[in-house]
């Protein structure tokens, strides 16, 4: 199956986009991934390693996680 560059990006943008949506609300929804993403902003604060405010740092969390997935 031929891939068509012209194609590729767009396409795989919009699965990023869909992917980040799907790991959002699956954070809202599940509790425990919520506390476990607040403890390690937490501990990244405290050890000085993030600056940005919590839903920051989680959208760029979240976008790294869909990266992998759509890479895999």
């Amino acid at each position: 199956m031929p891939i068509h560059s012209a194609t590729l990006l767009p396409d795989l943008r919009r699965q990023l986009r869909r992917l980040e949506d799907d790991l959002r609300e699956r954070v809202q929804q599940v509790p425990e991934l919520a506390q476990a993403l607040r403890a390690e902003y937490q501990q990244g604060r405290e050890a000085g390693r993030i600056g940005d405010a919590f839903e920051v740092w989680r959208e760029e969390q979240l976008t790294q996680a869909a990266v992998h997935w759509v890479l895999a």
